[in-house]
């Protein structure tokens, strides 16, 4: 305490005498009545300065409390938020006030130990969904079908959200439509028929084009009917959407930008609520996360199979596929061959029209073989120009036959070089399993003994 407010008390406590003699000397009131009247006033006012400062705090944090309801509860309409206004703009310089805010605290006594239970629920939600999520990482992220990965962390947000019963998740075409591709409690084939705009959906429109809040609809047939076609609304109605009347629908944000929507639906129009709402960020937030993942191990997954440039199986890959079906071919007695190509005078198009020509070169090869195969065979790159085939179930007959039907497709898809016309050439041998060798290397050996020997072949054919 500072040397201003011991002279304030002094001069406080000599003015009390002085005034207190004077009121005796001129009232003859005894001094027993006197002093009790007193002691009652300075209890009174010790009790008030008390009370003012205990129930500071308390007033201030209900004070922002109501503040934060305002803000953040969407349900709220335009009387319940002047109410609000009205108890959150209160000041504490008068009795009267804290008086009444005093019993106003008391009378929600209940909703603040609901709202506290409340965020105690929530925390506990937190940790279970927590652990909903570190399941679903561990069950789907290795997924390499999107729509599968999709249809698992809607059934996960399903089960997650209190109210949820259906639901459905959504994809940004880059034509500017949004497309179904997973749903629950609803027909997905029937839902794909629609063709809806992203300004059209939930979303876009309650936030006033704010695609990244998420937002509660109380009547999704009213909404259909204002902002979509007659014909995808009909598709939805068919689907059997409209038979979940109220929806919770969340943004699934990636690198900043919107990957998909994520629409919770219930059969009850009060379903869903602001705790819902922070259950549904957190549980898109960590979704964001686990696609993201399961994007980059299909990335590595798709790259450790498949050349980068012309999208057919590598080496690597290849010869894991090759070494099984030796395996099987050696069990069941099938026909298998092995076909070496080599493209003739590339060297000479990297050379002459660029590299980025002798790229388009290697990509219309890879193209028309893959297109001309079997989904049982297996084209890959080897690197370079270099190219092979596996054929199961074939004879070399039949394998010859297919090769010839490839250079007529080559023959009819020249490329062409500024005004210069390239035709595609290549070579090729073949080997047989287990004929020429057992295993991929002695195959191979073979199989590049008679594509040396065509290229020669194809070398004295273009000097005649």
């Amino acid at each position: 305490m500072g040397k201003n407010s011991f002279f304030l008390i002094y001069l406080g406590l000599t003015l009390t005498i002085i005034f207190t003699t004077l009121i005796i000397s001129i009232s003859n009131i005894p001094y027993n009545v006197f002093f009790q009247s007193l002691a009652i006033f300075v209890i009174l006012t010790g009790f008030f300065l008390t009370v003012k400062n205990k129930l500071k705090p308390s007033l201030l944090i209900f004070q922002k409390t109501m503040k934060d309801v305002a803000k953040n509860d969407l349900t709220l309409d335009d009387e319940d938020l002047k109410k609000i206004e009205e108890l959150s703009n209160f000041t504490l310089t008068n009795p009267k006030i804290i008086i009444k805010y005093t019993n106003l605290i008391l009378q929600n006594l209940n909703t603040v130990l609901q709202a506290a239970k409340n965020d105690r629920d929530y925390i506990n939600k937190n940790r279970k969904l927590r652990d909903i999520i570190i399941d679903l990482n561990h069950s789907i992220i290795s997924s390499e079908n999107t729509e599968v990965l999709l249809e698992g962390i809607l059934k996960t947000a399903i089960d997650t959200i209190k109210d949820g019963e259906a639901g459905s998740v959504m994809i940004p075409d880059s034509d500017g439509r949004i497309k179904y591709i997973a749903a629950v409690g609803m027909d997905l084939l029937v839902l794909k028929k629609t063709k809806i705009k992203l300004e059209e959906i939930f979303l876009f429109n309650m936030n006033n084009g704010d695609l990244l809040k998420p937002v509660i609809v109380r009547n999704k047939a009213k909404y259909h009917n204002i902002y979509h076609s007659k014909t995808d609304t009909k598709y939805i109605e068919k689907s059997g959407a409209n038979n979940f009347p109220c929806a919770l629908t969340a943004p699934i944000i990636i690198d900043g930008e919107i990957y998909g929507v994520l629409n919770i639906d219930s059969r009850s129009l009060n379903a869903f609520n602001q705790e819902d709402i922070r259950m549904m960020e957190y549980f898109t937030s960590e979704m964001s996360v686990i696609i993201k993942n399961s994007e980059l191990i299909k990335k590595a997954i798709y790259f450790s199979r498949y050349d980068s440039l012309t999208n057919v199986h590598n080496r690597h890959y290849f010869e894991d596929i090759a070494k099984m079906a030796f395996e099987e071919a050696a069990r069941y007695k099938g026909g298998l061959h092995i076909v070496s190509f080599d493209l003739d005078n590339f060297k000479s198009v990297n050379d002459t029209f660029g590299h980025e020509s002798g790229d388009n070169v290697l990509k219309l090869f890879a193209e028309i073989i893959s297109k001309s195969i079997r989904g049982s065979d297996v084209f890959a790159r080897f690197g370079g120009d270099e190219f092979i085939a596996l054929f199961k179930n074939s004879t070399a007959k039949n394998v010859e036959k297919r090769i010839t039907s490839i250079k007529k497709e080559l023959e009819k898809s020249p490329l062409l070089f500024g005004s210069v016309e390239y035709q595609v050439k290549f070579s090729y041998g073949i080997s047989e399993f287990p004929a020429e060798g057992i295993d991929l290397e002695e195959l191979l050996r073979k199989a590049d003994d008679y594509m040396y020997e065509n290229k020669q072949e194809n070398k004295k054919e273009g000097t005649k």
